[in-house]
């Protein structure tokens, strides 16, 4: 008798099949591949009699689009890249993205040119920005066998330095100090599994001394985001909640906005207000609140938009392109049923 399981390689699923123990005598065979490529597979589901199995074929297909605030809908952004996660040099000339399905992590000039694959598998980059001076990338990445950490790697390319071996927490959503000497990022509890809310926190990383510090009054925050005029810090609480505010000259924590359950937030280019998807009366939107008086209104609705999760996350990614309009990840992916007649040995 035998186990069927669905497992994820290169950001597509393939069903695997595993004899169970009998009695006395344990299974050391390895599993066996019953689906390879080009589809993703998942879901799968016994027939009541016989050796038939069920799964959900899937043709993985994105597409990044913005909001054109004059049409009144998305349109294809960036030539229609088929990734995500992305983000702007300063000087506005570089961009990196992470594509999709592969979850590789890619650099290259605005226009498409100059184009370079900075990591490869079994590597899954997410979430990369750029240091101020243009010369390195942060990023969150997920290896096999290892807690999700942070990674640097030159914009040129080359081996990728782990800001955090064998850290028994998780590491995520780095974003660079103004001054680029170090790193903040979210730090979580292993498993992402905690009854207590203060076991989530925002943590800086010295470049120069190789050490860590907990950003003040951050305990039970994540997802922090430094405003581009570099004045401010957004994160949210742990729960989701709420969006709140550091400012960096006082030191002091204020709560901008609150909201059903947040995800994925993102500064406007003029550091005037702070965009974050929630769930509204209507379904998904994109809300944004302004820092000065704190009112929050919706930026886009997303009610009947199909779009992508991220494996990271498991969330639909949303960003803020250059000239402030909101972009997403289109899915143009297809899903089929199919039936496969088994023969274990």
């Amino acid at each position: 008798m035998g186990d069927a399981s669905d497992s994820i390689r290169l950001g597509r699923g393939n069903i695997w099949s595993l004899r169970e123990d009998s009695g006395l005598h344990k299974n050391n065979a390895d599993p066996l591949p019953i689906t390879t490529g080009p589809l993703g597979y998942s879901s799968p589901t016994p027939a009541l009699s016989g050796n038939r199995l069920f799964v959900i074929g899937e043709q993985q297909r994105a597409e990044l689009q913005r909001f054109d605030f004059k049409s009144r809908q998305f349109v294809p952004f960036l030539n229609g890249l088929a990734g995500g996660e992305i983000d702007f040099s300063q000087d506005g000339q570089w961009m990196t993205y992470a594509s999709y399905p592969e979850g590789f992590l890619w650099r290259s000039r605005t226009d498409g040119s100059q184009k370079l694959q900075l990591t490869s598998a079994p590597m899954d980059a997410s979430m990369p920005v750029w240091s101020p001076d243009g010369r390195r990338i942060a990023f969150g990445c997920q290896l096999p066998g290892r807690n999700p950490g942070v990674r640097l790697v030159s914009a040129d390319g080359g081996t990728t330095e782990e800001i955090q071996p064998n850290d028994p927490d998780w590491e995520d959503d780095p974003q660079w100090s103004p001054d680029g000497k170090s790193v903040i990022m979210a730090r979580y509890p292993a498993g992402l599994v905690s009854a207590n809310q203060e076991d989530f926190s925002i943590v800086q990383f010295d470049l120069q001394t190789r050490k860590f510090s907990s950003l003040s009054g951050s305990a039970g925050m994540l997802g922090p985001r430094w405003s581009p005029d570099g004045r401010y810090i957004s994160a949210f609480s742990a729960d989701t909640k709420k969006v709140m505010l550091l400012e960096l000259s006082t030191g002091k924590w204020l709560e901008l906005a609150t909201g059903n359950i947040l995800n994925y937030p993102n500064w406007s280019p003029d550091s005037k207000y702070v965009y974050f998807e929630d769930i509204g009366i209507e379904g998904p939107e994109i809300d944004r609140v302004a820092v000065l008086n704190r009112k929050k209104e919706r930026a886009v609705t997303l009610k009947g938009v199909p779009r992508v999760s991220m494996p990271d996350s498991g969330a639909p990614w949303n960003g803020v392109a250059p000239d402030g309009s909101v972009v997403i990840m289109h899915d143009l992916g297809s899903r089929e049923l199919y039936s496969f007649e088994l023969q274990l040995p």
